[in-house]
């Protein structure tokens, strides 16, 4: 909640554009009026996860990262679309971001 006020102060303030950083912070898109928001996603989560899923030795860290996968992909989709652009580190990550999202994201 402390975020989420400081990221309405912020938008009420004057800034020129909000920059989140990371999936556990995306809520506070909702919270910044009609401030142009950037989500520097860093990279695809759902994906990562799907590619331990993928790789692990262990039945358990393949199970855990599946789910993980599973739980990721319809968050990160929803992020997509609460902000004006997306920030990612390669092609590849903005590929996958875009695949969840099921429609044109605004990824770079």
């Amino acid at each position: 909640p402390e975020l989420a006020r400081a990221a309405a102060q912020a938008a009420d303030e004057g800034c020129d554009v909000a920059h989140v950083e990371h999936l556990r912070a995306a809520f506070v898109a909702d919270d910044l009026g009609g401030l142009p928001r950037v989500f520097d996603a860093v990279d695809c989560l759902a994906d990562l996860h799907a590619q331990i899923a993928a790789s692990a030795r262990s039945p358990w860290r393949r199970w855990v990262a599946a789910r993980e996968a599973a739980a990721l992909g319809p968050a990160e989709a929803a992020a997509l679309r609460r902000f004006d652009a997306v920030a990612v580190t390669t092609p590849a990550e903005a590929d996958a971001l875009a695949a969840l999202a099921g429609v044109p994201a605004p990824v770079a």
